[in-house]
């Protein structure tokens, strides 16, 4: 009977050595795409901290200027889920500061008005609302 070779051949060698030189460039990859991966989720929370910071005042007094924000997302300084972040914040304060206004007219104020200028303050309300 033949003897079986025990030994590894060079050629044999060689492919070993080049599995283990191919994994641990599969996992020197897969290390560099997790460390991608949290430098790309650490910049989307910074973009998000300074959308909320830039957006506060939208949920109160309105000071905002929300021409500059849709500027920004407009000229893709945000991301896709930011930028429609930013849109949906916009909107809700918009909504909100109609619905203050008309609030804040009451109902006697609104009685005292003449006909021709409870028909102003109903197009102007509209005309709000539809500009949203």
């Amino acid at each position: 009977m033949k003897k079986e070779n025990l030994h590894f051949t060079d050629n044999e060698k060689a492919k070993e050595a080049g599995r283990r030189s191919g994994a641990a460039r599969r996992k020197k990859a897969a290390e560099l795409q997790k460390l991608e991966r949290k430098a790309e989720l650490r910049d989307i929370e910074n973009r998000e901290k300074k959308l909320k910071d830039m957006s506060m005042p939208l949920t109160g007094a309105g000071d905002i200027d929300t021409s500059q924000i849709l500027k920004m997302v407009l000229s893709g300084a945000f991301g896709v889920v930011l930028a429609e972040r930013a849109i949906t914040a916009i909107c809700e304060a918009e909504i909100k500061r109609v619905t203050n206004r008309a609030s804040k007219l009451e109902l006697s104020i609104i009685n005292d008005l003449s006909r021709s200028e409870k028909e102003a303050l109903l197009a102007s309300l509209e005309a709000d609302l539809e500009a949203l």
